[in-house]
């Protein structure tokens, strides 16, 4: 039993796959009774005896031949036509790039042009937690759970969503089978995903093994109506903007925070530039603390 398909594209790929499982059900009890068959039908009866010896048999052959070949066509054929429909697909002259280094400006203009989107949402792949940026509302979150985030992607139900994917560390990859295939997230390149999805709660994992917290690397994906989002859009930027207020770190406080181990992951200040929101969502602390950490560690240089 697999899980329910909730988008066009899942609902597609299942449908293909349960087309391929049957007709593999039907080739497998097709070629278990024929060999029962022939093994009973076609057995030595008496110790002296030398069953009937068959040296070929043309037309057989040539069926066991030809049958499978346009079994194997046609399920190219359908998954050819069934890659057509997933969303953004392009067309056969001009297939879209899901995946495309990141400063390919060519392919990201296509994408872009390709089918307009009511949501889009950049996702950076981190050891061991995936980092969310929407575009158009200019909030963060996460899938950490911590001070800063609930660790959930929130979607608006009924929406066109893309999803922007790179990676900063090791190769990861995104996958919530419910709303999507898999696709491979790489350092340096973008990879795509569109879905349409109704009220709920999906999950997911980094289906590729990035290190040794890879199990802890979940995807949570929350669809709710526009009125529940845009009620956590507003809180999200409501936070955002009461974090704002000092961001003039204090050394003082940011040494005792750094001698106590709580700020563990000095690289990924690095890494997102000295990102606060970044930084906080990445060590679990306040972007207060964040700012006093990196004041204190200004102090070295």
């Amino acid at each position: 039993m697999t899980l329910p398909a909730v988008t066009s594209d899942t609902i597609n790929i299942q449908n293909l796959y349960y087309l391929a499982f049957w007709m593999s059900v039907v080739v497998f009890v097709l070629v278990e009774s024929l060999l029962l068959y022939s093994a009973f039908a076609f057995r030595r009866r008496r110790a002296d005896e030398m069953p009937e010896q068959n040296h070929g048999n043309s037309r057989m052959e040539l069926m066991w031949t030809v049958v499978p070949a346009i079994v194997v066509l046609f399920l190219f054929f359908i998954s050819l036509d069934g890659m057509t429909k997933l969303t953004g697909a392009g067309s056969y002259a001009q297939p879209l790039n899901h995946v495309h280094p990141i400063d390919n400006t060519d392919a990201a203009r296509r994408i872009d042009e390709a089918k307009q989107t009511d949501e889009v949402v950049t996702i950076t792949g981190r050891q061991w937690f995936w980092q969310y940026r929407y575009q158009k509302e200019g909030v963060s979150a996460s899938s950490q759970v911590n001070a800063t985030s609930t660790g959930e992607l929130m979607v608006p139900a009924g929406k066109s969503v893309r999803l922007d994917l790179n990676s900063t560390d090791v190769i990861h990859a995104w996958f919530v089978p419910q709303l999507s295939g898999m696709i491979y997230v790489n350092p340096g390149e973008r990879s795509y995903i569109w879905f349409t999805a109704p009220v709920g709660e999906y999950y997911g994992q980094c289906n590729f093994f990035c290190g040794n917290q890879h199990a802890q690397m979940i995807s949570k994906v929350k669809v709710v109506s526009q009125t529940d989002f845009d009620a956590w859009v507003k809180s999200k930027k409501t936070a955002q903007q009461n974090d704002v207020t000092a961001q003039q770190g204090d050394p003082s406080r940011g040494v005792q925070l750094y001698m106590d181990g709580a700020f563990k992951s000095v690289s990924a200040i690095e890494a997102a530039q000295r990102d606060t929101a970044v930084a906080a969502q990445t060590t679990g602390m306040s972007t207060q603390e964040v700012a006093d950490v990196i004041a204190y560690l200004d102090t070295l240089q």
